[in-house]
């Protein structure tokens, strides 16, 4: 499967009084497809706020995703020769 990176950070306030907002990116690898129980076990473990996932090529897929975790997705699309998009959940 695909690989990840999470960060964790503060935003405004001082003395560790900001907000925390975790970010996950994560390529899922030719679109995910078939492999939706897996992407969702990964993206849960993380607990991320914001997920960042490369090479979504099915949109019903990522779709999918989205709903078991309880996110909200975009899509943004790619211009290449290869339907890949960028999905933000």
């Amino acid at each position: 499967m695909g690989g990840s990176w999470n960060a964790t950070w503060s935003v405004g306030g001082r003395n560790g009084t900001g907000v925390k907002m975790r970010l996950l990116t994560y390529n899922i690898l030719k679109g995910g497809q078939e492999r939706e129980a897996q992407i969702v076990e990964v993206i849960r473990a993380g607990a991320p706020d914001v997920v960042v996932a490369s090479e979504v090529r099915s949109v019903d897929s990522f779709r999918r995703i989205a709903a078991e975790l309880g996110m909200a997705s975009r899509l943004a699309e790619g211009r290449g020769r290869i339907p890949l998009r960028v999905g933000l959940l």
